[in-house]
């Protein structure tokens, strides 16, 4: 008998050691780097604009693969929300006594 095995599909791609969603942000940097060159080289000489896109490339590279060993691939969109959300819920009134009658109050028998 012959079982066909896959191996698992939830894996996160790895590029070069830049795992799952740190390979989008790594394009990103890169693209970011792209325009500063262009922009350096336009006032300087293709050889600078080169370089600094050189120079960008790898740093975004290094700069990804530290930063991923502080936050997980699955944790970036959690990482992105949570800015926005309160830090702590004070919780002032039960739902017991919002919606229930005090039973020690004089009109509530």
């Amino acid at each position: 008998m012959r079982t066909v095995f896959y191996k698992s599909l939830d894996r996160p791609v790895n590029v070069f050691g830049l795992k799952g969603q740190w390979v989008n942000v790594f394009l990103y940097m890169l693209g970011g780097s792209l325009v500063l060159a262009f922009i350096v080289g336009g006032f300087t000489s293709v050889g600078g604009g080169f370089a600094t896109f050189l120079v960008g490339g790898v740093a975004a590279f290094f700069a990804c693969l530290v930063l991923q060993q502080k936050l997980p691939a699955r944790q970036i969109d959690k990482a992105k929300i949570q800015s926005k959300m309160r830090q702590a819920v004070i919780r002032r009134e039960t739902l017991s006594r919002i919606v229930l009658e005090d039973p020690r109050k004089p009109g509530s028998e």
